[in-house]
């Protein structure tokens, strides 16, 4: 049981510390990305039931233009409150080497986040050392 127990909280920390990392380096290659505006064009709700308790998730889409090339994306953090409305407009930047990849300028989800899955990485590798010793 140790055994199995070890080899699944070993693969939860890699993909926790690979999530933690992919997220500080995109936040790190945003310095890079280009400002603009977007308009938001729906709100996409996820809920979720763990433990009896309900959980619901907001995650704005967004419609904005590079080049006179409209780009409708889903915003790949969510958010337990619902931050923006439909036909609002906000600040964007993005990836001018591939312009669908996109932050909201001043959300600060993406760092929080990271920070969070690279700690439960490390505390997973912290329960299968003290699980071997």
């Amino acid at each position: 049981m140790d055994t199995v127990f070890s080899i699944l909280a070993v693969l939860l920390g890699i993909f926790c510390l690979y999530t933690g990392i992919k997220g500080l380096i995109k936040l790190a290659n945003a310095k890079n990305y280009i400002s603009c505006e977007a308009t938001v064009i729906d709100i996409d709700v996820t809920t979720s039931v763990s433990k009896g308790r309900r959980y619901t998730h907001y995650s704005p889409i967004v419609t904005y233009q590079v080049q006179n090339e409209p780009y409708e994306e889903k915003y790949d953090q969510s958010s337990s409150t619902c931050k923006y409305q439909v036909g609002e407009t906000i600040d964007i930047a993005y990836n001018p080497a591939k312009p669908a990849d996109f932050i909201i300028d001043g959300d600060r989800s993406i760092i929080w986040n990271s920070l969070l899955m690279l700690a439960m990485g490390c505390l997973m590798f912290f329960v299968v050392i003290k699980i071997w010793m």
